[in-house]
């Protein structure tokens, strides 16, 4: 995704700095799309970095709350182990979709300072 939109952002301002005066209004509706499509997928994003982050504290105060209940067996050392690796994993899990979105948020930062020389080339400043 990321890759996308830095080829998008790419070809936007190739568009914008050609010579003519001014771009057909297609493009107009072409870039409206594209950031429409953007914004969904931040969207979509966003809704799985919180699904995550709850599962993430969810195993990390699971691991501190049973933490007390292991006993000394085998058992309860595998239990205290796999919880801990859940919870590392989590994180981390999280860690890259916070990443990823933070990626995306400021793309779309980028492409909506482009919008308003979009709308001015191709002449829609002019109504």
């Amino acid at each position: 995704m990321e890759k996308r939109l830095k080829e998008y952002e790419a070809y936007a301002t190739r568009v914008l700095e050609q010579d003519k005066k001014d771009i057909p209004k297609r493009f107009w509706d072409y870039h409206k799309q594209k950031i429409s499509e953007f914004q969904h997928e931040r969207q979509v994003h966003l809704i799985i970095m919180l699904f995550f982050a709850v599962l993430a504290i969810v195993a990390v105060l699971a691991r501190i709350w049973l933490l007390p209940f292991f006993d000394g067996s085998v058992y309860g050392t595998l239990l205290n182990i796999s919880s801990g690796v859940l919870a590392l994993f989590l994180v981390l899990l999280e860690g890259a979709y916070i990443r990823h979105y933070f990626q995306l948020e400021n793309g779309i930062q980028r492409l909506y300072r482009l919008t308003s020389q979009v709308y001015e080339k191709t002449g829609n400043s002019k109504k």
